[in-house]
Order: C-alpha cells, then structure tokens, then sequence
C-alpha cells in the first residue's frame, strides 16, 4: 500500500515535471522571438499559463507517514559548520 501511494506520487510528480519543462521550453522559444507584436501576444499567454500552473501546483509533502521509516538515520554537519565558521567575509 505504502509503495503503490509513493508511486503514484512519483507519477503526479513527473506529470508536473514535464508540464513544467513543456512551459520552459515554450518561453524560451518565445524569447527568441523576432516579431515584437507576436512576442508580447506569446509572453501575455505564457504569463497566464504560468499563473494557473503555479496556482494549481500540489504541495509536494507525501501522504504517507515516513517518520518511522528514517529514526535510525541522522546527519551530522559539524564539519560543514566547522567551515562555514571559518569564511572569511568582506565588510
């Protein structure tokens, strides 16, 4: 049950990848554009295409519970923290 609810996540997921991609592809077609009148018309619709994918984009959070499964792991970033401590700034 749990694997069938993660794979149909990841399927929703790659829908929304691929749609994403589709929307990139057509703006950056569009910037290549040498006409200014069909440019703005195409940016105007691709505005608007934008809006609507980012308003009705899913919250990706799983819908299972996977807090059991990772309570054995845990990540140390003292080292990380060691060298971030260490840049020296420009002020």
């Amino acid at each position: 049950m749990r694997l069938r609810k993660l794979a149909q996540q990841i399927a929703n997921c790659k829908q929304c990848i691929e749609r994403s991609a589709s929307l990139i592809s057509q703006a950056e077609h569009s910037l290549k554009e040498n006409d200014h009148a069909r440019f703005l018309q195409t940016a105007k619709n691709i505005t608007e295409r934008v809006s609507m994918a980012t308003a009705s984009s899913q919250v990706l959070i799983p819908e299972i519970n996977l807090n059991d499964t990772f309570d054995t792991f845990a990540l140390d970033f003292s080292r990380e923290k060691k060298l971030l401590e260490c840049l020296d700034y420009l002020t």
